[in-house]
């Protein structure tokens, strides 16, 4: 049984590409989706994967400055340098494993997709059915968002300018009716102060959620996520004519950069025989299994495809600050 819950969240830096293999539909190479909303998602095995790799490539890096950088980030960490066991006693191995992982993830859900507007470029959009969600899930963590309202299709932040004459937001080149909602506002604030690192250099994007949030309706949330991913048109060339390859021609869809996911990071202690040992004995709870996943998450990871074309590079961000909790999964 699982112990404890973090929210992990995923902002995109470049378009990602988390494939679901080949289709018959336009795009010949989708995204992963939800089966019954159509939304985006990120299968948690892909999570789970990537993180590890990432894990695996600060364990090899092999630098005492790894340790101590990590230390300042989460002084109460202190697990010293990182290596190999210590990530296999907490993810498991890849092979012949003699114990369970200690560390589950969810798929990594859509909370907010970017959109191009009229005005400040692009807002983030979100739905009642997301935020709904997004309450029940936060609640696993002891994230009591019990009294934020999440019926408020067709609203925005108190103060934002996004209105045109009066009548709405224009995204892309949809008018959307949208009134100024105090629980709107609520919303914006929380995003604002816990989707995002607390360094300076997000500061720009912390205000920015303040004032360009739109909750949308179910509906028109589900037509954008379906229609306003980013579809690549690529080729494969023929290295010996050095001309496009006959029957090369493929699409490829990606989630858009900027786009904010979230995934429930859910711990238990190492489970090892006590002959076996720990590499370190705090593995023994739930919490010194979050602490250590804590101090070395990566800032950045890569997802997804087209690691070599620039896709999937993600930021990442361990919301900390839920109660203790002990949950079933």
């Amino acid at each position: 049984m699982y112990q404890l819950a973090k929210p992990l969240i995923f902002i995109s830096a470049t378009p990602s590409h988390v494939g679901a293999g080949t289709d018959l539909g336009v795009v010949d190479l989708p995204i992963q989706r939800e089966r019954y909303t159509g939304f985006p998602k990120y299968e948690a095995s892909s999570v789970k994967g990537s993180l590890k790799d990432a894990f695996y490539a600060l364990a090899a890096k092999s630098k005492e400055d790894v340790a101590d950088r990590a230390e300042l980030q989460h002084p109460n960490g202190r697990f010293g340098k990182i290596n190999k066991q210590m990530i296999e006693d907490v993810f498991g191995k890849d092979e012949q494993a003699d114990h369970a992982s200690a560390i589950a993830f969810t798929d990594a859900r859509i909370l907010l997709f970017p959109v191009k507007s009229l005005k400040h470029v692009f807002v983030w959009i979100t739905c009642p059915q997301i935020l709904s969600r997004f309450k029940q899930e936060m609640q696993l963590c002891g994230i009591d968002l019990s009294t934020y309202d999440h019926n408020l299709e067709g609203t925005i932040p108190q103060g934002s300018d996004l209105i045109i004459s009066g009548q709405g937001v224009l995204l892309e080149e949809y008018l959307v009716n949208v009134q100024q909602s105090d629980e709107c506002t609520k919303w914006a604030n929380w995003f604002s102060e816990n989707l995002f690192p607390s360094s300076d250099e997000y500061q720009y994007w912390r205000n920015k959620l303040t004032r360009d949030l739109v909750i949308v309706p179910d509906d028109v949330f589900r037509d954008f996520v379906m229609l306003s991913t980013d579809i690549v048109t690529r080729v494969r060339i023929d290295r010996s004519k050095g001309i496009v390859k006959e029957g090369a021609l493929f699409t490829e869809e990606y989630l858009p950069a900027e786009s904010v996911l979230y995934s429930l990071v859910i711990a238990s202690p190492v489970l090892k025989s006590k002959d076996e040992g720990l590499s370190d004995e705090r593995f023994a709870s739930a919490q010194g299994v979050i602490d250590f996943f804590a101090q070395f998450l990566p800032r950045v990871i890569q997802i997804g495809g087209n690691e070599t074309i620039g896709k999937g590079i993600t930021r990442t961000h361990l919301i900390e600050d839920g109660r203790k909790q002990t949950i079933e999964v």
